[in-house]
């Protein structure tokens, strides 16, 4: 504590001499609070100091904070003012930042080709945050024509520095084979780099490929470590996973009451799946009590997000009003969007209306038609009622 409450006085002498170096450097000690109080008011006066010297980080520094009003008005022109200053002395993060503006248009107007022009010179320079940005507007075409080639280049050079997001777009890239042969053993590397890194997608991602052995040898168990290390970190896919896990008795022992808690989770950040399994374990009282009209409501709400199988569901309840008022009509509009999404039961189901003139008028051809197309998707209950007909 003594040694560094010297040094500081140290520099704060040579500061008052006027040494930008060490206004830079008390201009950091203020901001971080080292050995001393916090104080983004003193860090700016510290670094404006040296930043009127030329001293290209601070000058950087006072763009940050500018561009945060950290002890400084927020102000994002003059933030850009200090960031030109020291990216015209080849300051790569200033680089970057000016990018950031064009592309946000922030301080100024929106301009994609400048920004990547600005990304291009940071990256060069080494700015992993550049590189990444890079990779990110050829992957998702951002002002620029679609290019994976130039998006697996400016990935692998930010993954290589570290970043994080690029290693986890190597990850989808090797996988799904954009730019790159596919290589599920390399997208594995990249993916658990990633999660390592802690990025939760990335180790959703890693548990699934543990749990089925997709580039790498199964392991259920380091599945459901990684599904829980995203939950932590709040991954609906990671509650709905670990649902599926218990429902399944996968690695962890069987329980729908636990796997209901991990759906209802998942349900609440949205997600579609969950919220049907939630209606089926209503449906066939798992880990709840049987309660039809709460099965149908969550039918109804994954059926609305275009979910096939739930549409099903809901035609199912409308026909036998399981939940609700019994409409054959109601029945045949959701049996016919289900089966048009190929669900093999509701396919079975649109032909028995068909066959019977139950919401619809009996239509023989149609009958035939839609319980040949149950049957080809597998369907077995379709070859007994196509040889009634």
């Amino acid at each position: 504590m003594a040694k560094r409450k010297a040094k500081i006085e140290r520099l704060r002498a040579l500061a008052d001499t006027g040494d930008a170096e060490a206004q830079y450097k008390l201009g950091n000690i203020s901001y971080e609070g080292q050995g001393i109080q916090r104080s983004f008011k003193k860090a700016a006066s510290y670094f404006l100091k040296a930043a009127l010297q030329g001293h290209m980080v601070a000058q950087c520094a006072i763009g940050c904070l500018y561009s945060e009003g950290e002890g400084l008005k927020k102000d994002r022109r003059k933030a850009l003012k200090w960031y030109r200053k020291a990216a015209k002395q080849g300051n790569n993060y200033a680089q970057h930042h000016i990018g950031d503006a064009y592309y946000f248009g922030d301080g100024v107007r929106r301009n994609y080709r400048i920004a990547m022009s600005w990304f291009k010179t940071s990256a060069q320079g080494g700015n992993r945050d550049a590189q990444y940005s890079l990779g990110f507007m050829y992957f998702h075409r951002v002002g620029i024509k679609r290019n994976y080639k130039s998006a697996l280049k400016w990935f692998t050079k930010s993954a290589k520095a570290g970043d994080v997001d690029a290693q986890a777009y190597l990850g989808e890239m090797y996988e799904d084979g954009l730019g790159v042969k596919a290589n599920r053993r390399t997208a594995v590397e990249w993916y658990s780099l990633a999660a390592e890194g802690g990025d939760p997608e990335s180790q959703v991602s890693l548990g699934y490929r543990y749990f089925y052995g997709e580039g790498v040898r199964k392991n259920r168990k380091e599945a459901v470590k990684w599904y829980r290390k995203a939950a932590n970190q709040d991954s609906a896919t990671a509650y709905f996973n670990l649902g599926l896990c218990y429902r399944y008795g996968d690695v962890v022992k069987k329980s729908y009451k636990r796997s209901l808690t991990w759906f209802r989770k998942a349900a609440a950040k949205g997600h579609i799946r969950a919220q049907f399994w939630i209606g089926h374990s209503y449906w066939w009282g798992q880990g709840v009590p049987e309660d039809p009209k709460l099965a149908f409501k969550w039918f109804k709400k994954t059926a609305l997000a275009g979910d096939a199988e739930a549409q099903g569901y809901i035609g199912i309840c409308y026909h036998d009003g399981h939940g609700v008022r019994n409409n054959f009509k109601e029945a045949v509009n959701w049996y016919r969007m289900s089966a048009k999404q190929n669900d093999s039961y509701a396919q079975y189901c649109l032909g028995l209306c068909y066959c019977d003139g139950e919401g619809v008028r009996k239509n023989k051809r149609l009958a035939q038609i839609w319980l040949a197309k149950a049957l080809a998707n597998g369907e077995r209950l379709a070859k007994k009622a196509l040889s009634e007909l």
